[in-house]
């Protein structure tokens, strides 16, 4: 039985969700840029409730963006950590397509698709589109690093929603679902889907999704 571990730091939310022996533990709080001080100590709370040590996962996952340059980075390197200790796979899952399925979980209805939208900086913003399928999303378009408002038909469609930070330049005919965060127990779903398919990496392999454009030291 997989004994996973899953880690989302992408944005400011600190999340850290085990699933271990059938049953699953999850802490998730606001920290905005505290990551680095409160991760580690988190992980090792949710061990203890989960009655598991780190050296017993046989899969880590995380959040590897896009999103927050530091953050992504901090879930990234504690994810190959343990993983090289505990010789297990490792899970790269996107931000944006944990994003998608918190929608799609907490809003369960006959739906086409999601797009998603996530702060970079300034007025720059990721978006990405994923078709849905049941109560589980498929990635349609990776991530794109826009300013403007997209041209997707999808958009114009009551079968799609959006989900994600309201950029300024966003149409308001077109509602945003900016309430709901992207934890890591969608990350844990989409991992266990992956492992379950004969995926997962080595750990040297868990790195950081980086979009075409993008930079912290530019715009």
């Amino acid at each position: 039985m997989t004994s996973l571990l899953a880690l989302e730091t992408s944005g400011s939310l600190c999340s850290v969700c085990v699933v271990h022996q059938g049953k699953r533990f999850e802490n998730t709080r606001n920290v905005d840029r505290m990551h680095n001080e409160v991760l580690l100590p988190m992980i090792a709370e949710v061990c203890a409730s989960a009655g598991v040590t780190k050296t017993a996962f046989t899969a880590v996952a995380f959040g590897c963006g896009p999103g927050s340059f530091t953050g992504v980075r901090i879930a990234a390197a504690s994810s190959q950590a343990i993983a090289f200790a505990a010789a297990a796979r490792i899970v790269p899952v996107a931000s944006s397509k944990a994003l998608a399925q918190a929608l799609v979980t907490a809003q369960p209805s006959s739906l086409d698709g999601v797009v998603t939208l996530i702060r970079s900086r300034r007025d720059l913003y990721y978006v990405a589109s994923y078709t849905v399928r049941g109560d589980r999303v498929i990635e349609a378009n990776g991530d794109a690093l826009l300013r403007a408002m997209p041209k997707l038909p999808q958009l114009a469609s009551p079968r799609w929603k959006v989900v994600g930070d309201l950029p300024a330049w966003w149409d308001a005919k077109v509602p945003i679902e900016s309430n709901i965060k992207a934890t890591s127990s969608q990350i844990a779903d989409l991992a266990l889907i992956t492992l379950a398919a004969g995926g997962g990496l080595d750990p040297a392999a868990g790195l950081p999704t980086y979009v075409a454009g993008d930079s912290p030291w530019s715009a």
